[in-house]
């Protein structure tokens, strides 16, 4: 989500963000952001002017941030990106903004906090939230605030999605969570999932 807000306040979208696109520095444990292949340079358009060094082409295309941060529309190239990943305006629409990032953050944390047996089952969850903005009910018992912000995050309308900067001080970065307190949600998590994996198979 740093990683998000640098680059979107430098006027640039990823794209392609997923998990296959972060790293962890085996030096320090640092999370980082890779794969700027399919990412845009943005412009204000109020401002004008505003080079694209990611673009070789010699056509301009822009999205436009607005200067409350709120995300605005641009011309870019419909369809690009890892489309279970992709925001829907991204696959459909020439005209989005950095809030395609924040749509593949959601279903980025909604993975995270997932426990996929199988990639059918990851589809389903991903279509369920895509479409019918619906999480698990035991994820939505067990991680209330995740929840929340992985709705927000996968907002159909995009003007309704948090920007990097409003999830850097949502209140579920700042509850300070103990690794313990982690591990103890997880495994009731799991708990949950195995009594229901043994209801079906009896």
């Amino acid at each position: 989500v740093n990683g998000l807000a640098h680059i979107h306040s430098k006027g640039i979208i990823h794209r392609d963000l997923k998990p296959a696109n972060i790293f962890a520095s085996s030096d320090d444990g640092t999370w980082m952001i890779g794969d700027f292949g399919l990412s845009k340079m943005m412009r204000d358009a109020q401002q004008g002017g505003g080079v694209d060094p990611l673009d070789h082409s010699q056509t301009m295309t822009t999205a436009i941030i607005l200067p409350d941060g709120k995300h605005s529309n641009g011309q870019h190239t419909a369809g690009v990106g890892t489309a279970s990943y992709a925001a829907p305006e991204q696959i459909t629409h020439k005209n989005y903004g950095p809030a395609v990032d924040i749509f593949s953050l959601g279903l980025i944390l909604l993975e995270l906090f997932s426990n996929f047996t199988s990639e059918h089952e990851r589809a389903v969850a991903f279509h369920d939230c895509r479409y019918h903005g619906k999480l698990a009910p035991w994820m939505r018992r067990i991680y209330p605030e995740v929840s929340s912000l992985v709705q927000a995050c996968t907002q159909k309308d995009w003007t309704q999605r948090p920007t990097a900067s409003e999830i850097l001080s949502a209140s579920v970065f700042q509850e300070g969570l103990s690794g313990v307190e982690i591990y103890r949600a997880e495994l009731k998590a799991l708990s949950g999932e195995l009594a229901r994996k043994d209801d079906v198979i009896q």
